[in-house]
């Protein structure tokens, strides 16, 4: 399947593009660690994906 068919299939059967999910995938994660003492919010955008703290907290705000 070409990237541009799983694309447009995903989003037919989801209703969100891939972008979208793997968005929501790396702010789970990001939840679930900050109930994690001694973790930082860097460490968390890090480890989830996140170019930088500030970008994350800016996404966990709009959604």
């Amino acid at each position: 399947m070409s990237p541009r068919n799983l694309t447009r299939t995903f989003k037919q059967q989801t209703g969100i593009s891939v972008h979208q999910y793997v968005t929501l995938l790396r702010l789970e994660q990001a939840r679930n660690l900050r109930h994690m003492p001694g973790i930082t919010m860097s460490d968390i955008a890090q480890q989830c994906g996140f170019a930088n703290p500030r970008q994350l907290q800016r996404i966990l705000r709009e959604s």
